[in-house]
């Protein structure tokens, strides 16, 4: 049942759900349209939350006079880098004046896009884009196929750099929308050249980290029509921007908030004609360690007339891999507080799920189990251990498919030397084991095998669409959602020698995805560019490596990492691995879809050959850990 928060007021009458995929404006130029469709309507108007009745006029938003910045007195542009930074800190949103776009050429913009939504709806059929990178799409919403509600929005995006891109029609759009793009990007780059000095850095340095020359462009014209009932509709919902800056401008019809303070403020671009509106994204977020916010904002849609906007988005490069900024950590002292993530990466993981705040950012900073859970799963292993030995060896499984085993090293009958290890290995999905005891062991290991099933899928969701295919496309192939899920505690007890020892010696993983936790204490390494790196973990992070059934599917573009643990001689590691691979009895071979894609004159050749996860699995544990030669196995030689 629904709560009433779900509900619209009772005095509201609203239409019944429209099933067309007519756009927005033709659905508002119904001439019996007095009431909006009910899938249309959103239930967070009816939360108690700030609205848009409650937005306050502010005369407060920062202004930032560009010909200071670019100003050849020293003083004057230094403290115009100031008042940037406090802009950037405190609201994540300014407003630029003096920036050199000629206003003509501002309205001629606004006025050919609003020309574009006004062609016959047949005309713009052609550009109904399914991928995110393709370069032109039209549509209307934002991911119709996630959202429980359809936005009153239509849209037009357009790729314009590194590569320019442009409807044919109409008349004289692609010259307009060259000469702004390209205005924009000199704006762009100069303010991001002083963000870089207010946060004491070269001024070169995020243009040099984020591959500015080959920035990922977009022109984005956003259309709003009369809306009949506008306090049940929204224009786009709260939502944070994804690339490092933002520009805007739009018809004089306001409709623009933003979040400052935990108050909705609505802009004041109209106060000032011929600015620019300019918001942080969460590229720039990332960049800087959390120092400038990217920034919460809304479009609300009214009952008179039609508002039109036109951002620009500019990121990094697509394949720029994104982090906090070394020499910020380095100052600081802090820890990264984001983890490092290709930005087309980033897109995919955002333009393919719902618009839903910063949600997409906290896919990077916070996975969403919970730090008790991460503790008690821990705690509740060290206990497992210190059990008497005599009530752990009902659990000595010889089989590599019991579900329930422990022991030590890996493998004794196979190994040359034995490992500085114990181990307990689980079977906890499709069906779901555990020993008895402890007495929380079963609750705490179901919790949080669980909610790793649940990051797993998303990761997995978002490594597909970097592939080029569809979100579900490995969870369709491998039967995810009967995924071998084993739940692996290794204890590494101190040792008087460790130089002598080994935790594990390097060998890659079996499955698809590992999530690891560990108490704390160090020992884990990759091995990266033939060196040995030390993985020091953030503090309620989560470890992520892939395996071998990702390097198969992927036909050897992601590679499976090599890995291993080293002991020392201060005080016991627990580590705890989550192993996620396909249903035991699907047979894994590289995605024909990569195959199909590729060239027909010069197709891929097939890096591995077919076998079922099962038997993958009896063919590593029933040898000695060595690197990656059971992945040797599958390799077809003479094509890889």
């Amino acid at each position: 049942m629904a709560t009433p928060a779900m509900l619209p007021p009772q005095n509201s009458a609203v239409a019944p759900a429209s099933h067309s995929s007519a756009t927005v404006k033709v659905l508002s130029e119904s001439p019996d349209l007095n009431s909006i469709p009910s899938n249309y309507v959103h239930s967070s108007s009816y939360e108690e939350s700030p609205d848009s009745s409650d937005a306050e006029d502010s005369s407060l938003i920062p202004v930032i006079d560009f010909s200071q910045l670019t100003s050849n007195d020293n003083d004057q542009k230094s403290k115009a880098i100031q008042v940037l930074g406090k802009a950037c800190e405190e609201w994540g949103f300014f407003m630029v004046v003096n920036h050199g776009i000629p206003d003509s050429l501002m309205k001629a913009v606004i006025n050919v896009s609003n020309e574009f939504f006004n062609m016959p709806e047949e005309d713009k059929k052609q550009f109904e884009g399914k991928h995110l990178l393709d370069p032109i799409r039209c549509g209307t919403s934002f991911n119709s196929s996630k959202e429980k509600a359809f936005f009153w929005r239509d849209f037009l995006k357009v790729v314009v750099h590194p590569e320019f891109h442009c409807p044919s029609d109409p008349q004289g759009f692609s010259d307009l929308m060259l000469e702004y793009s390209e205005n924009c990007r000199k704006v762009v780059k100069k303010l991001l050249g002083a963000i870089s000095e207010s946060l004491d850095l070269d001024e070169c340095v995020i243009n040099e980290a984020m591959g500015l020359d080959s920035m990922l462009q977009k022109f984005n014209v956003n259309y709003y029509p009369r809306c009949p009932q506008p306090e049940l509709a929204i224009g786009l919902p709260p939502h944070s921007d994804h690339g490092l800056l933002t520009l805007l401008i739009h018809n004089e019809v306001g409709g623009l908030q933003i979040m400052h303070k935990g108050k909705w403020i609505n802009d004041n671009w109209s106060a000032l004609p011929n600015s620019l509106l300019v918001n942080i994204g969460d590229q720039l977020e990332i960049f800087s360690n959390g120092k400038y916010k990217s920034v919460l904002h809304r479009a609300m849609v009214n009952n008179e007339m039609t508002r039109i906007s036109v951002a620009l988005t500019h990121g990094p490069s697509l394949e720029a891999i994104v982090r906090p900024a070394s020499p910020l950590v380095q100052r600081t002292g802090c820890c990264p507080a984001y983890s490092p993530m290709t930005y087309k990466d980033y897109l995919y993981l955002q333009q393919s799920n719902h618009l839903d705040g910063k949600s997409c950012l906290d896919h990077v900073v916070n996975h969403g189990i919970p730090e008790s859970l991460i503790k008690a799963v821990i705690d509740v292993t060290n206990e497992f251990f210190n059990m008497a030995e005599e009530d752990k060896k009902q659990f000595e499984g010889k089989h590599v498919l019991d579900p329930i085993r422990c022991g030590t090293s890996f493998n004794s009958s196979k190994e040359k030397a034995l490992f500085w290890r114990d181990f307990l290995k689980v079977f906890v999905h499709p069906q779901f084991h555990c020993p008895s005891h402890p007495q929380p062991l079963s609750e705490v290991m179901s919790e949080y095998c669980e909610n790793s099933r649940k990051v797993a899928k998303k990761i997995l969701g978002a490594i597909s669409e970097s592939l080029g295919l569809e979100e579900c496309a490995i969870n369709n192939a491998l039967a995810l959602d009967s995924m071998f899920q084993i739940f692996i505690g290794n204890y590494y007890p101190r040792c008087p020698q460790p130089e002598l020892a080994m935790g594990l010696p390097p060998h890659s993983d079996h499955g698809l995805l590992t999530l690891l936790i560990q108490n704390g204490v160090g020992g884990l390494q990759i091995m990266h560019e033939q060196k040995w790196v030390d993985v020091n973990a953030l503090p309620n992070s989560l470890l992520v490596n892939t395996g071998d059934h990702l390097e198969i599917f992927s036909n050897g573009k992601y590679k499976s990492v090599v890995h291993r643990a080293v002991v020392n001689n201060k005080e016991k590691r627990i580590s705890i691995a989550t192993a996620h691979g396909p249903s035991p009895e699907t047979v894994v071979r590289p995605a024909s879809q990569l195959m199909e894609r590729a060239s027909c004159s010069q197709p891929p050749a097939v890096a591995y050959r077919p076998m079922k996860y099962k038997d993958y699995i009896h063919l590593q544990q029933s040898n000695q850990l060595d690197g990656k030669s059971c992945l040797d196995h599958v390799r077809i030689q003479k094509n890889y």
